[in-house]
């Protein structure tokens, strides 16, 4: 079987395009085009490049992109009479059009995104007439996956500025309704964090970092990003607890595993150090001595402020909330 494979990198995470094109690219003979602007391709494209995986530099306006794979479509249809199978790789159902056209010759078509499962999609190939024996729909391998960017999958430039500076850091994002690991370089500037965000479309260009750190647990300090636990907020590091009484300090010596909490205080974000399960009493004894919790604050405020934490109490012991 012989499968062409097309993938609209411009609005497809390139995790979820790449395990896609792997498990295709096993069922017979392939070509893949990669369809974008290059200066913002993701290395895991770049590094792929080959005589069967082939880069479509797409830098020349609006919708040149779908303009591209359409015409590549298009080519495939009349020039590759051997093909069996075009895959299209794509979260965008502007593609109708050449889909009618490689249905009116034959070819089997699949569709791979979230388009796909749409059913105003179905009704509109309906409409046109498309013989949806030819036509399958599905989602993209991997789509409803967490996902993890890398330095090597960085776009040109910023690769080269974690390729310098990269020490292993990683902070989460939000990027609609996945979560994503993504490389962190502490106290890098903020027009590179910014460009981060924007280029690997966490961020869109009206949000703004001073606006934005604070969920991310970072700050920005003398124009740089950092972490939230640097530049005097509490972070203890067994076996030193010394701002805590002597016998708390005890108990977390001797139980003690690295686990820590974000309590926020001041407007501020302090880190805690965190044993789970760790009795109530003790919980209280820990905010108080530092001065997070006043010892006036009632039994009542304390159990609402632990739903705040993501914690709970079981059998009069603090707990991670299931």
């Amino acid at each position: 079987m012989k499968i062409h494979i097309f993938i609209d990198a411009e609005n497809v995470p390139y995790t979820n395009a790449l395990e896609s094109y792997e498990v295709l690219s096993e069922s017979g003979d392939y070509v893949c085009d990669v369809v974008g602007k290059e200066e913002t391709l993701p290395q895991a494209y770049l590094k792929r490049r080959s005589p069967t995986f082939r880069i479509h530099n797409c830098d020349y306006g609006k919708n040149s992109a779908d303009l591209s794979m359409t015409v590549l479509i298009a080519k495939a249809v009349y020039e590759e009479p051997d093909t069996d199978i075009l895959a299209i790789i794509s979260n965008d159902r502007d593609f109708a059009p050449i889909i009618q056209l490689a249905v009116e010759k034959r070819k089997q078509v699949l569709l791979l995104g979230m388009a796909a499962q749409s059913k105003g999609l179905t009704e509109l190939f309906e409409r046109m007439g498309i013989d949806m024996n030819f036509v399958t729909l599905g989602i993209i391998d991997g789509e409803s996956q967490s996902e993890s960017i890398k330095v090597d999958d960085l776009p040109n430039g910023l690769y080269e500025y974690f390729r310098k500076h990269y020490k292993g850091s990683t902070i989460f994002v939000k990027r609609g309704e996945k979560l994503v690991e993504m490389p962190f370089v502490e106290g890098m500037p903020v027009n590179v964090f910014l460009d981060l965000m924007r280029r690997c479309k966490i961020w869109t260009r009206a949000q703004k970092v001073e606006d934005e750190v604070g969920s991310l647990f970072l700050k920005v300090v003398d124009n740089q990003v950092h972490f939230l636990d640097r530049y005097g907020y509490a972070i203890f590091d067994k076996p030193e607890f010394k701002q805590f009484p002597e016998d708390l300090q005890e108990f977390f010596m001797s139980n003690y595993e690295g686990e820590t909490i974000f309590v926020k205080h001041n407007g501020n974000f302090v880190e805690l150090p965190f044993i789970n399960g760790m009795h109530l009493g003790r919980f209280i004894q820990m905010l108080r001595s530092v001065g997070i919790w006043s010892r006036s604050q009632k039994l009542r405020v304390t159990l609402e402020k632990l739903d705040e934490l993501g914690l709970q109490l079981k059998n009069d012991h603090v707990c991670y909330g299931d």
